[in-house]
């Protein structure tokens, strides 16, 4: 992938190309649910999330005051895209249910109703590894103490796809000979779809044409903004890690503080 594009993404491994490497410490399995109680969760209900059958797009961002968030992701996704989400902490506690164990048990007419089962995953991102350590609790889930989706506050901005450009001429940036180039992209998603891309940020960040483009894909359904996502990633993703845009992505919302440097674009 391009190092000066940041994208809210992950590409699921196939044949042993991973977006980064991952590493298993450990995976315990417990009976009955531990005392202690995570607090501050943020739930991924289905009505957070949208998928096009391959990829997600989780609608849901995390608050900037939360310094070690935990995730419930009670909606079913696949376990490998979940390893990545939120990719801009370095340290995260994703919970979900034990969907394998009960695929494995439901339908099996002997043993009835099969028992709750979760699953803790304690992720810590360094440089280009995910080491997770994974805890299956067998009898429930652990104590979670919800939070609501709160309104944003007043600087702050729910970005959902950042790219970076370099200088344009000392080297060049390959960005900017992608094709088409941004501007041109939008304007093709609009036309295409019959709406307006809003409130699009655009940040100067050196004397050599460096910038950054922030998008909210204001104006968009949920559905659209996983389309212009996907289509956008397709675009600029490396091929070599996903061909044809062939496999399965997931995005996920992150909040960004606006400073004085960022206009609309």
């Amino acid at each position: 992938m391009n190092k000066y594009i940041t994208l809210f993404l992950i590409f699921l491994s196939i044949g042993g190309i991973t977006s980064c490497a991952q590493q298993m410490k450990s995976n315990a399995v417990v009976s009955g649910v531990p005392d202690s109680t995570y607090k501050n969760v943020i739930e991924i209900k289905d009505k957070d999330l949208v998928t096009d059958g391959k990829s997600f797009l989780f609608d849901r961002s995390i608050p900037a005051n939360i310094e070690a968030p935990v995730v419930f992701v009670s909606a079913k996704v696949p376990v490998n895209l979940l390893m990545h989400i939120y990719p801009e902490n370095q340290r995260l506690t994703v919970v979900t249910p034990n969907w394998k164990f009960y695929d494995e048990t439901s339908g099996q007419s002997n043993i009835g109703e099969p028992i709750a089962s979760s699953i803790i995953y304690q992720l810590n991102r360094e440089n280009d590894h995910v080491i997770k350590d994974s805890l299956v609790i067998m009898g429930g889930f652990p104590k979670m103490e919800m939070i609501e989706d709160t309104p944003l506050g007043e600087n702050t901005q729910k970005i959902y796809l950042t790219e970076h450009y370099g200088s344009i001429c000392c080297p060049r940036d390959p960005q900017w000979d992608i094709k088409p180039n941004i501007d041109s992209f939008i304007s093709d998603f609009e036309k295409k779809h019959r709406v307006k891309i809003k409130d699009t940020y655009l940040e100067y960040t050196g004397k050599e044409g460096e910038k950054n483009y922030y998008f909210s894909l204001s104006g968009l359904s949920i559905e659209l903004k996983l389309k212009f996502l996907v289509e956008r990633t397709a675009l600029l993703a490396d091929q070599r890690l996903n061909p044809s845009g062939s496999l399965p992505l997931i995005f996920t919302a992150v909040n960004v503080l606006r400073n004085d440097r960022m206009r609309l674009r």
